[in-house]
């Protein structure tokens, strides 16, 4: 990112005067280097880029991109930001709707030259989503992008059919091998101290963006918690206990999340939550 274009922009914006020349004077004049061990290279100037570490540059840095989403929403694309990263999408039906889509990365293209900011183009892709009869080639900057069954985005892998069970496979083969080093790292066999390090460096590995991809189909569900079961499993003294018994002398079993409400009332169901007592808000409207 260009500092005189960026510059150039907060001028566009209104900033001027001594704010505008107090972010000159932040982005310009700095330097750096590369050290490995005790070899430190040469020293280089700051052309571009903000400063990483601190707050005003992820702000700096939407302010730059901003007007490429200006750009793109009049279009009939939908585009998405996260950070450095951009995904568009669009229905895609007829020739004309190809004729479109390509106009928009012709857009995006033409908007990266004239700022400087460089499209990683081995990083693009197409995920046909759905069944298509259309043969289309996509381009950027006269590359052809990949058509891909699979892709990944911000760690979540999906398919074409929008399923998450290549998602599900490859945690789960990660979350096993953290398993295994884990076991061998501790030379403790207590089952607290080992219960405690599963829940920090194995769990966190099943949960991430569980919101976006729970499974619902059965066989990935049992996938997933496959990996518990063998954990549970390994532990001293519980190879020959059953899984939900394994849960409850653990304390991994449900009840440490929630408890079902004890009522006799006929109406409804007996599944119904039990809310404990609280004080704030924030913990009545915790679940």
């Amino acid at each position: 990112m260009s500092h005189e274009k960026l510059l150039y922009r907060l001028h566009c914006y209104g900033i001027s005067g001594n704010l505008l020349q107090w972010l000159r004077n932040f982005l310009t004049g700095r330097t750096h280097c590369t050290r490995v061990s005790n070899c430190i290279s040469e020293i280089c100037n700051l052309l571009s880029g903000v400063i990483q570490g601190r707050n005003i540059g992820p702000l700096l840095f939407i302010c730059f991109i901003n007007e490429l989403a200006e750009i793109l929403g009049p279009m009939f694309v939908t585009a998405k930001f996260f950070a450095d990263d951009l995904k568009v999408n669009a229905e895609v039906l007829t020739t004309i709707d190809v004729d479109c889509f390509q106009f928009a990365l012709d857009r995006i293209t033409a908007w990266c030259n004239d700022w400087q900011l460089q499209i990683t183009v081995k990083k693009c892709s197409i995920l046909n989503i759905g069944p298509t009869t259309l043969s289309i080639n996509f381009q950027i900057d006269g590359n052809v992008l990949p058509a891909v069954s699979k892709v990944k985005d911000l760690g979540i892998a999906f398919d074409s059919n929008l399923s998450a069970t290549s998602h599900v496979r490859s945690v789960v083969v990660t979350a096993n091998q953290r398993v295994n080093l884990l076991l061998r790292s501790f030379l403790t066999r207590n089952r607290y101290v080992l219960v405690k390090a599963y829940i920090a460096y194995v769990r966190p590995i099943l949960e991430y963006g569980s919101v976006v991809w729970s499974p619902y189909e059965t066989g990935d569900i049992s996938c997933i918690e496959q990996v518990q079961r063998s954990f549970t499993k390994r532990l001293p003294g519980l190879k020959n206990v059953a899984y939900r018994d394994r849960l409850a002398v653990t304390n991994l079993d449900f009840h440490t999340f929630f408890h079902l409400a004890p009522s006799n009332n006929t109406r409804g169901h007996r599944y119904k939550l039990f809310v404990e007592q609280s004080t704030h808000n924030v913990r009545y409207y915790f679940l």
